[in-house]
């Protein structure tokens, strides 16, 4: 490591390395595609930073989460080619059939990575936002179960329902909704639990698979501010739940 805690592979992520030499890094040991610098940057997000401080990264990034598309081939693609390797290049999910479709999961297993370069396979690809991981988690179930994104949570839920808006209907294999996640993560309504609900209403009417409890129930059993509130909302959303809850 240097005095800042990167790795070979930083370094080639940095200097908008080629793929082949990303690729030989990483087959010595796929270990390193985790490893983070001291502050907590991983590969991934050194590779990101690097490419949208050029002109051509900075612009093709730009229009795509605007919505718009750039070429199939050129400096986007080889960058991309990067992205997808070093998001599945751990193979934690061997098991799925194709394992590259996990971009979105590989990103949001990293330490630090920037909100736009989450939203940046969301409109690329949206399909990625309907890839389940070995335990049958969509990219929906991680985000609100890790919450990397704090400060801007509701953005990264709006972008991910705007891709996949069944998401919030679909339990993994464990049988947990996104919105039982959220609300026992303490996610604050206005963050994004009221989008949950909003795709789905009928969500506030199934029960938790761990506690059996109600969504609103399960809330309350937090206590503070924050599950007082979205106790209250989702109580709003279906007042009688409360005579189904006894």
């Amino acid at each position: 490591r240097n005095r800042f805690g990167g790795t070979a592979l930083h370094s080639a992520c940095n200097h908008n390395a080629a793929i082949e030499v990303i690729e030989a890094l990483v087959n010595v040991d796929p270990r390193v595609a985790s490893v983070a610098t001291f502050d907590g940057i991983p590969p991934i997000e050194a590779l990101y930073t690097s490419y949208i401080q050029t002109i051509h990264g900075h612009m093709a990034v730009a229009r795509i989460l605007k919505g718009g598309v750039v070429e199939e081939s050129g400096h986007f693609t080889r960058f991309w080619r990067k992205v997808v390797f070093l998001a599945t290049a751990d193979r934690r999910d061997e098991k799925v059939a194709d394992s590259t479709r996990l971009v979105l999961h590989g990103i949001l297993r990293s330490s630090h990575v920037q909100i736009n370069f989450y939203k940046l396979p969301l409109k690329h690809e949206p399909s990625l936002a309907e890839v389940e991981d070995e335990d049958g988690n969509l990219a929906l179930h991680l985000l609100v179960d890790r919450r990397p994104f704090r400060l801007k949570e509701r953005e990264a839920i709006e972008a991910t329902l705007a891709a996949n808006r069944e998401a919030a209907s679909k339990r993994n294999n464990a049988g947990d909704l996104p919105l039982m996640a959220a609300i026992r993560n303490k996610i604050p309504w206005s963050n994004g639990v009221d989008l949950l609900v909003n795709v789905d209403p009928t969500t506030v009417q199934q029960r938790d698979v761990l506690t059996n409890l109600l969504p609103f129930q399960l809330a309350a059993s937090h206590g503070g501010i924050v599950a007082l509130d979205t106790t209250f909302k989702l109580l709003s959303v279906q007042p009688d739940l409360l005579l189904v809850g006894r």
